[in-house]
């Protein structure tokens, strides 16, 4: 990242998918090898928004235009001192969908709500990982507030100013080692150096690990409104900001909760599932927690913030872990989507899905058939791996459930001609897995019937609401 747009085209590298990679991607898998080349492809676009973010700022005359130049060209100089500390931070997906929202609402409807100088607060988080010296200014907070996030880390918590006073900016000094310093008018806020432990004036963002196998899962736990993408979402209209909930590290028995239950998933995963598995660690680094749904699993993935998922405490292992293989096929499609167009624009036309409620439009349509086609070969490993009972009757039902709904809408799909070529070939592509799977795949009568009653009942309760027909 540099300071001028033609260096920082430059320097970005231009990204390919070479036809192995493409063709793994379109049936559905990928492996490492393509998560890792989406990741860095990732990293560009964020690198992108974050320059497009400034020049906006300076475009519309934003009075945090300044701050925002000046955290940009810190951000350059801490690039030439600590590249990998800069790059960590700016893959970060809760970094990149804040950047992204922003520059676009600056786009759309330039509004003073919008705050292009928190991109000071990216260059502190970058120094402070880094521990490179740096000294820039921050935005006040929001009036009626006194907090400040430090994206990737947590959140400083300022004493209040006195009474009737309203300071617009708050100087930040990182001092070598990574000790940062926070000055608000007359207080002075010390953070611990690494900024790992809770302290007076300081809360991190949990953070889980684990292993299986040889095959680790490393995420924090973050519900940061501030960079939450409302308006950016992965056409699976996960929950809103206001079913984010923000783990607190002092209480330990629900963060217990979630790292009994995501370490029981991850092991399934790893041990039955190990590509999924191993596509996923190499994406995720952030979850945000959900407030539990009235029933069921809560869960989505956003477009702008590749690299988290958004869910609800798992009730079991088996819902963690398919969990788990259901959002990451959406995170995939969702960054091949911003490499290769799928789909024509201006489509408007609503959809019958087999896993919705409600219609869908193409783009969503695709998504949720990539999506489930993941969780179909989930419960298809899933049932290989049961042992004759309870456990292998349901694995059987839900593979079967999943994969004819995929091939119903692979078919419809294969009709549409909003799909580009491209989005075309991919259709043919995932049909061609499901009819190896129903040529290879021998299931009794009995899941046949009871997959298709749960099908049958969800499409007459569709038809009820919404009328006959594949779309409307």
């Amino acid at each position: 990242m540099t300071a001028g747009t033609q260096e920082t085209q430059a320097a970005l590298p231009r990204h390919r998918l070479p036809a192995g990679i493409l063709r793994g991607l379109a049936r559905g898998a990928g492996g490492v090898a393509a998560v890792t080349r989406l990741v860095v492809a990732q990293h560009s676009k964020n690198v992108l928004a974050i320059r497009w973010l400034a020049e906006l700022a300076e475009d519309v005359g934003h009075p945090q235009a300044a701050l925002t130049r000046a955290a940009l060209d810190a951000l350059a100089r801490l690039e030439g001192r600590a590249p990998e500390a800069v790059h960590r931070t700016l893959r970060d997906p809760m970094i990149g969908a804040w950047a992204m929202r922003t520059a676009l609402r600056l786009h759309r409807a330039p509004s003073l709500t919008s705050q292009p100088g928190h991109l000071a607060s990216v260059a502190v988080s970058a120094a402070a990982r880094a521990g490179v010296p740096l000294s820039i200014t921050l935005p006040g907070p929001v009036p009626g507030q006194h907090a400040v996030d430090l994206p990737t880390l947590g959140r400083a918590h300022l004493p209040p100013p006195r009474s009737g006073e309203h300071l617009s900016a708050i100087q930040a000094r990182v001092e070598p080692g990574g000790r940062v310093e926070l000055a608000y008018g007359a207080a002075l806020l010390s953070l611990p150096t690494g900024l790992a432990s809770d302290t007076p004036g300081w809360t991190t963002l949990p953070r889980f690990e684990t292993a299986s196998a040889g095959l680790a899962m490393r995420v924090r736990f973050d519900g940061t409104a501030l960079a939450w993408p409302d308006d950016d979402r992965a056409e699976t209209d996960p929950p809103s900001r206001a079913d984010l909930l923000r783990l607190d590290a002092a209480d330990r028995a629900t963060l217990h909760r979630w790292h009994q239950r995501l370490a029981g998933g991850w092991d399934l995963l790893v041990r039955q599932h190990r590509r999924v598995a191993a596509e996923t660690a190499a994406a995720i680094t952030v979850i945000a927690p959900l407030r539990p749904p009235a029933s069921g699993q809560s869960s989505g993935t956003f477009r702008g913030a590749f690299g988290c998922f958004a869910l609800s405490l798992p009730p079991d292992d088996v819902t963690a872990a398919v969990t788990l293989a259901h959002e990451i096929q959406h995170a995939k499609l969702a960054a091949l989507m911003d490499l290769v167009p799928l789909v024509r624009p201006g489509e408007a036309r609503l959809f019958y899905a087999p896993w919705r409620d409600d219609p869908r439009p193409v783009t969503g349509l695709l998504h949720g058939l990539y999506a489930h086609l993941g969780v179909a070969g989930f419960w298809r490993r899933h049932l290989r791996a049961e042992r004759p009972g309870q456990g292998r009757a349901l694995a059987e039902v839900e593979y079967l459930r999943w994969r004819d709904a995929c091939r119903q809408v692979a078919g419809v799909l294969r009709r549409e001609p909003a799909l580009t070529p491209t989005g075309e070939w991919i259709v043919a592509q995932l049909a061609d897995v499901l009819g190896i799977w129903c040529r290879q795949d021998v299931v009794s009568d009995q899941a046949r019937r009871a997959a298709a009653e749960i099908a049958t009942r969800h499409r007459l309760r569709w038809t009820e609401q919404y009328g006959e027909g594949p779309s409307r």
